[in-house]
């Protein structure tokens, strides 16, 4: 049996994690910034002492997931950082469509405490943002080690509850993971105008 660990993330892991991310989410819009602000963004997570957890079998880090206690807090820290919004700018100047969509998103994020346009319901919970997991770890149960060991240290630190976004439509093998961990549907909105997303949350105590 393959030795499997869950730990802490370091900056030295943050190559393996901008490469999971590139394959496990190929048409999501932080992919389409490029490797350099990737690794810029999973960077925040470790220097501002957010929640980034990777996952290793037999020494290859085959996947990982990241989150914050405080999403306003997280937000603030992207912010700070938004000079690497520049560089896909700059390397994207003739792809309008891009363009668009970067200056649409980080208009959001520098006006608004979420890119996610949830409420303040969600101000005390844990807000779980992203798991990526290798192709060639899909299926073996790397997802699901990655998020029990995240839901076991937010309940530790005694958070009330996690939540997340996700597509509503086409997505029914993610959402149908985070239900058979106890995450219930709780909000429906639309963001950018026409993406469909679900809220999903689960309560610690349940």
């Amino acid at each position: 049996m393959a030795s499997i660990v869950v730990r802490q993330a370091e900056y030295r892991d943050l190559p393996d994690i901008v490469s999971i991310h590139m394959s496990a989410f190929p048409e999501f819009f932080l992919t389409s910034l490029g490797d350099f602000f990737l690794n810029q963004y999973y960077r925040l997570y470790i220097k501002f002492n957010h929640i980034a957890l990777v996952c290793e079998s037999e020494g290859t880090l085959c996947g990982f997931v990241v989150g914050t206690d405080n999403a306003s807090e997280f937000y603030k820290d992207l912010r700070s950082q938004w000079f690497y919004f520049l560089l896909p700018v700059v390397l994207n100047v003739f792809n309008l469509r891009l363009i668009k969509k970067i200056v649409t998103r980080a208009t959001t994020v520098v006006f608004k405490r979420r890119i996610n346009a949830t409420d303040s319901r969600y101000d005390k919970f844990n807000e779980l943002i992203s798991i990526g997991v290798c192709s060639a770890h899909q299926a073996k149960g790397i997802g699901g080690r990655l998020l029990a060991k995240y839901l076991s240290l937010c309940m530790n630190k005694g958070v009330e509850a996690v939540y997340l976004t996700t597509d509503a439509t086409d997505n029914t093998k993610v959402i149908d993971f985070y239900k058979r961990s106890g995450f219930c549907l709780d909000k429906e909105f639309e963001q950018d105008q026409s993406r469909k997303m679900n809220v999903l949350v689960k309560y610690l105590d349940k």
